[in-house]
């Protein structure tokens, strides 16, 4: 039998083929890690490597801490639980983004790498493949790659040998949100990603309609524009008050009010709220068909006035708590349609419209915007 040959990592290359050099670069190659791809680890730790430079006194904490991995933190190669970092891979369809700052912000805090508290990271082997994946401790296995280590303790799973690999990212993905969306805190985005890697319906029905908006969170659709604020696109995605048409509406004329930016969440639920009063109007609101007179003829206007009306943020930060989408779709009708009649009444009433009126500093800041 031969000596199986020491894998040669391969970091990975930016969009131009062209390596890494600065830090800035291998943050964005990791930012930018591609759903539906598998990676190997030490390939993604070799990447990392190349912006680390252990001779600065920059590092000399890392330089630290890696002799401290060496002398007590490693782990023992003849224990059968011990495996390679360079035979394991990651799915990234249904992982975290990985954020190199957060990494090492986290090894500098601790002064390294704690093995008793890191226990094993969780890998399932692919028997069509015989691969084995992490699907939960990737962050460990890059703290230890970091440091100079060479392999880690792990907890084995083995799929059952008829599934083919779609099944096997399927059950990861499952693995991996019932173990992080309680223990970890994850966000609302990256919980989606699993969800949506698992095929929860919910979230592939979400995912249909963010592609129909042309929209991306998590790379998830990578052609789209990235939303920012999810959480209120999904909130108004599960509310029956809003219609898919006046989302998609909305967000298609939000890309073309704000090109080549990514978009509020904020700003496309509370214009999408302010069409749907427009459409109960019976035709006496605002004809889209109407080049001069549309919103969204207005709200170019609106943005060309100036290059402070150029910010999203101009409609949506002032609003009334718990009341989000009423007080944006109320910024829209009353400061960019300068409305005065039927779709403003309809959006705040009462003392919303009377406190939102009165609201100094939004007052303010439209005046000096305007001045």
């Amino acid at each position: 039998m031969t000596k199986k040959e020491k894998y040669v990592p391969k970091p990975l290359r930016k969009k131009d083929g062209t390596l890494p050099q600065k830090h800035s670069e291998v943050v964005q190659i990791l930012s930018e890690l591609e759903i539906n791809k598998t990676y190997r680890l030490s390939d993604i730790i070799a990447t990392i490597n190349m912006c680390l430079n252990l001779k600065s006194k920059t590092y000399q904490w890392l330089r630290e801490a890696s002799k401290d991995f060496v002398a007590n933190q490693s782990y023992d190669p003849n224990l059968e639980s011990t495996v390679l970092l360079d035979d394991l891979y990651v799915d990234m369809t249904y992982q975290r983004r990985v954020r190199l700052n957060h990494l090492m912000k986290k090894l500098k805090k601790r002064k390294g790498f704690l093995k008793a508290v890191a226990g094993f990271v969780d890998v399932a082997v692919r028997c069509r493949s015989n691969k084995s994946f992490v699907w939960d401790g990737l962050r460990r296995c890059l703290m230890v790659g970091i440091l100079g280590g060479d392999r880690i303790g792990t907890s084995m799973y083995a799929h059952p040998a008829a599934m083919g690999d779609i099944d096997c990212r399927k059950t990861e993905a499952v693995f991996f949100e019932v173990r992080n969306a309680e223990g970890e805190g994850m966000t609302a985005e990256e919980i989606f990603k699993a969800q949506v890697a698992s095929k929860d319906k919910v979230a592939l029905e979400l995912l249909d309609l963010m592609q129909e908006c042309n929209l991306t969170v998590e790379s998830l659709n990578p052609n789209g524009v990235s939303l920012g604020g999810f959480v209120q696109f999904q909130k108004a995605f599960k509310n029956d008050f809003y219609t898919k048409d006046s989302l998609i509406t909305a967000s298609e004329m939000l890309q073309e009010v704000y090109p080549n930016t990514s978009l509020s969440g904020y700003l496309l639920t509370g214009l999408s709220y302010l069409l749907e009063h427009n459409s109960t109007l019976n035709g006496q609101g605002y004809d889209e068909v109407d080049e001069d007179d549309s919103i969204l003829a207005k709200m170019k206007d609106f943005v060309a006035t100036g290059a402070v009306y150029k910010f999203q943020t101009l409609l949506t930060t002032k609003r009334l708590n718990g009341k989000a989408q009423e007080c944006i779709a109320w910024n829209i009708a009353t400061h960019v349609l300068n409305d005065g009649g039927d779709l403003t009444e309809l959006l705040l009433t009462g003392d919303d419209t009377v406190e939102m009126e009165n609201y100094t500093e939004n007052a303010v800041e439209f005046e000096s915007a305007g001045a």
